[in-house]
């Protein structure tokens, strides 16, 4: 089994090999895909939480997380990881 995550609009608006790759897959009945939505605001918390319970970020940072973004979990890990900074390891 091999599992990959790539975002949809990047594979769709290049010629970016993931597109090829999908579509021989599917044609071939070879792969499953799950599209993720988007995170609500509850289960951001939820994720903070659990990962920084000792640090809580502003509440700022947390609107910012489901509203620019719309809840993308990779923009907000991504951005979890940058404030925790380098060398720093989550619970």
């Amino acid at each position: 089994m091999l599992v990959g995550t790539y975002r949809d609009d990047e594979v769709a608006l290049s010629q970016h090999p993931m597109g090829a790759l999908k579509q021989d897959l599917r044609s071939r009945h070879l792969c499953h895909e799950i599209a993720l939505g988007r995170l609500s605001e509850a289960q951001v918390v939820d994720y903070l939480v659990a990962e920084q319970p000792e640090s809580p970020l502003p509440t700022d940072w947390l609107r910012s997380s489901t509203g620019t973004p719309k809840g993308n979990p990779l923009f907000m890990v991504a951005t979890l990881d940058h404030l925790i900074g380098p060398g720093t390891h989550r619970a």
